[in-house]
């Protein structure tokens, strides 16, 4: 977690709203490595409920994916799933479309940490524009 924001929405006991900013990375089937950059807001009600997220992927030749979410995350913070499409590509994924699929799961939070840390595996497919 690179920043966390929390706040009570006052409605109902332990709703919150989040705006978090992480960093994190992929690794791929190939081997190959890409850092991320994260933001996403969230609707929560004693740690479940839905979330959007905007994810940049960076790589190590500096061309980058970035994807935009939807999803959910279970009760208290236990596991997630979302949907999302691809919105831009640059370098070698210039011109990009697709789609990813992805489930986590979430370590316990721990008192004093902003978040949940968290792992997880999806599907990234995508086409890329001829040469």
């Amino acid at each position: 977690m690179i920043k966390g924001e929390t706040a009570p929405v006052g409605d109902v006991e332990g709703h919150i709203w989040t705006l978090n900013n992480r960093g994190a990375f992929y690794v791929f089937e190939n081997g190959e490595v890409a850092t991320i950059e994260h933001v996403s807001s969230g609707d929560f009600i004693k740690g479940q409920g839905s979330f959007k997220q905007v994810v940049t992927l960076k790589f190590e030749d500096r061309s980058t994916i970035t994807i935009k979410s939807e999803g959910t995350i279970g009760t208290a913070y236990t596991s997630g799933g979302w949907k999302s499409e691809i919105i831009k590509g640059t370098g070698r994924f210039e011109g990009i479309k697709g789609t990813q699929s992805a489930n986590a799961k979430y370590l316990p939070v721990e008192k004093g940490e902003a978040g949940p840390k968290g792992y997880g595996e999806g599907n990234l497919t995508f086409t890329l524009p001829s040469k």
